[in-house]
């Protein structure tokens, strides 16, 4: 039963609310009133773990609990009533506990296939989150890849540029080494210009010799 502030080894009185012995049923009041049964505390515990779990459909709710139930156990050392003239409709008396009984074992059932339920959905959830999280990390490390792709091509457009900058003052000096040699080549040679004019006073003098 709940907790109990008792010491453990003490004697507690609890209180009547009904008497079976085999048929025989008792639940009159004034009859239970005079009945006594005696318990000694034997321990105290907490009960088995109860997980809580609430989740909202599309409504990114979820909450986990668990709760442990502080219990004592008792042990019956006594029960005491005093005898009273048998009633009438015992039958229906038995019958009637009979039917707490068996709604009190289904109500057992039940709670025990809503804890199973409730653990199945547990071991979901948990499972649910380890898949979204290791999807994170996948995307997390795609990002990363992309990244350093595009920081690699960064480098080598930067790179091809300033090789390309490094390249135009080189082709500058060849193209005007190369036009010199040209306008050299245009302007005719002294020495040839020489050769020309001696065939020229040579027809000249042959020209004034007397015939």
């Amino acid at each position: 039963m709940e907790k109990l502030a008792y010491e453990k080894g003490s004697s507690v009185k609890l209180d009547v609310l009904l008497l079976v012995d085999g048929s025989k049923v008792v639940n009159d009041a004034d009859a239970l009133a005079k009945a006594s049964v005696t318990a000694e505390v034997v321990e105290h515990f907490r009960g088995e773990k109860a997980v809580i779990f609430k989740f909202k459909k599309r409504k990114n709710y979820k909450r986990l609990r668990g709760h442990r139930q502080e219990l004592t156990r008792l042990l019956i050392s006594e029960v005491a009533e005093e005898e009273s003239a048998p009633k009438k409709r015992t039958a229906r008396a038995s019958s009637k506990a009979s039917k707490l009984a068996d709604e009190e074992a289904v109500e057992a059932v039940e709670v025990e296939e809503s804890e199973e339920a409730i653990e199945v959905e547990a071991a979901e959830v948990t499972e649910v989150e380890e898949v979204v999280e290791a999807d994170e990390v996948v995307e997390a490390a795609d990002e990363a890849d992309e990244a350093a792709e595009v920081a690699e091509a960064v480098d080598e457009v930067v790179e091809a540029e300033e090789a390309a900058d490094e390249a135009e003052p080189d082709a500058d000096t060849e193209s005007d080494a190369d036009a010199e040699p040209v306008e050299a080549a245009d302007e005719p040679a002294p020495e040839a210009e020489a050769e020309d004019a001696k065939p020229a006073r040579s027809r000249r003098k042959k020209d004034d010799a007397p015939a």
